[in-house]
């Protein structure tokens, strides 16, 4: 079988990237996300009843280790040891809901009544070796570590749920956990809003642009503002034939990137009006490319306008790419365009 690029440049040398402060910081970060995927399994067995309620004690003990880390994570930027891929664990809300996770959790490992399933251990350790061998550490890369941690907890075997817990107890806990299960609700619908708007202004971006590239309006070092999936579609092919073919920093095609175009949005109708949303930059028509419309979140839509950047200055780690050299490959639009292009030669 012949070995991909990514094969080539990074799984055969993944031994020699291995840094041992990384290693290290990678492995503690794991066994905290383990821990507290754990808690958050028990506080789940005791929403089920499984396992007693909080002594008022306890709640108390656990909200004073919050307060504590809290103001620990308040002067450290967490981004330092981890890069943070999801956008919607950003921000006051995002804050929010990670610091309800952790009182879960916390409050659970002081609560205690449970222990941990060996296999789930040993598969949650499989992953996080495998986290390890990684030079960057991504939230993302920790998903299994978490699921693992979740669901590898068990009530502890002589462990009697029949005791009835002080009332002030049992009162603080059902309603910091309804609380809790409201504000999770609440953080996945605005999560999900974002995240349909996120995908909806990344596929009239890409539109935006391909047509654009397709008339000889721009060129492929003049997508900068599209997603990150487009921009290797078109740049990763030709960054792995000339400067990429070594480098195991696949995504380093982003360095032929110019910052020559602005991409505006201004949202139509309703959703135009409101502050979050209202364009207060009028369009430059001497700077116009192109335009087109596009609908945003089922019911709304929003005009997306390619122009010309005011300020234009290359990164300081710009590639220059020889066009002469660039192999042109229309990336499809639509459902039309993807049969056509699977039935060629492509793939």
């Amino acid at each position: 079988m012949n070995k991909s690029h990514a094969q080539s440049v990074i799984t055969d040398h993944v031994f020699e990237q291995i840094s041992p402060r990384q290693v290290l910081v990678s492995a503690s970060i794991g066994l905290v996300a383990f821990a507290l995927a754990a808690g958050g399994g028990a506080f789940l067995l005791r929403l089920e009843g499984k396992l007693r309620p909080f002594k008022a004690s306890q709640i108390s003990l656990s909200l004073g280790f919050i307060i504590v880390g809290a103001a620990i994570l308040r002067g450290y930027d967490v981004r330092q040891l981890i890069k943070f891929e999801h956008a919607s664990f950003a921000g006051l809300t995002g804050g929010c809901f990670i610091v309800g996770l952790l009182a879960a959790a916390i409050v659970s490992w002081v609560g205690r009544g449970f222990c941990l399933r060996g296999n789930m251990m040993v598969y949650a350790l499989g992953s996080l070796a495998l986290v390890c061998l990684r030079a960057d550490l991504w939230d993302y890369y920790l998903g299994d570590i978490l699921i693992f941690g979740l669901l590898g907890v068990s009530v502890s075997p002589g462990v009697s749920t029949k005791r009835r817990a002080n009332r002030a107890g049992s009162i603080l806990f059902r309603t910091s956990a309804g609380l809790m299960v409201v504000g999770c609700a609440v953080f996945n619908l605005r999560a999900g809003l974002q995240l349909k708007l996120r995908i909806d202004q990344a596929h009239a971006t890409n539109s935006l642009i391909e047509h654009a590239f397709r008339a000889g309006q721009v060129t492929p070092d003049q997508f900068y503002g599209a997603s990150f999936g487009y921009i290797a579609w078109h740049l990763q092919p030709y960054f792995i034939a000339h400067e990429g073919r070594h480098d195991p920093k696949i995504a380093h095609f982003w360095n032929y990137l110019l910052y020559s175009i602005d991409i505006r949005t201004k949202y139509l109708g309703w959703l135009g009006t409101m502050a979050p949303f209202r364009d207060e930059f009028p369009e430059d028509p001497a700077r116009l490319i192109t335009s087109e419309i596009h609908p945003i979140w089922w019911f709304f839509t929003a005009r997306f306008t390619l122009q010309r950047a005011t300020l234009l200055a290359n990164p300081p780690t710009h590639v220059p790419l020889r066009l002469e050299e660039y192999r042109r490959m229309p990336y499809p639009l639509n459902d039309a365009e993807w049969r056509e292009f699977i039935a060629t030669e492509h793939l």
